[in-house]
């Protein structure tokens, strides 16, 4: 969804799409084991995809985890594509439709 921040403001869009890949980064564990972080950052973790993707990896490749071991986050993980992936197209096409109908995207050739 943050795709389309680039299209709507060509000059900081990059630089936002940035600033929310730290934020879920930060909120998944990837820098800080989750119980480290702040109280009330803590629940933001749950609704990080990469929160479930770390920790199937971590036990995976920690742990020898198979495939059986690891059904419950994979199982979430497709929910959650199932539901963000078309959610990311459709604020995509929107926010590409407005860019057209405004004459912010300008197309060269």
């Amino acid at each position: 969804m943050s795709a389309v921040l680039p299209l709507l403001s060509p000059e900081k869009g990059h630089q936002a799409t940035h600033i929310i890949q730290a934020m879920i980064l930060l909120v998944s564990g990837v820098y800080y084991d989750l119980s480290v972080l702040p109280r009330w950052i803590q629940p933001l973790s749950y609704l990080s995809p990469a929160t479930y993707t770390l920790k199937a990896m971590r036990h995976a490749i920690m742990d020898g985890a198979g495939i059986l071991e690891l059904k419950n986050s994979i199982i979430l993980l497709f929910i959650t594509g199932l539901i963000t992936i078309p959610l990311g197209l459709i604020v995509f096409n929107m926010g590409e439709k407005y860019v057209k109908r405004t004459g912010k995207l300008k197309r060269n050739g």
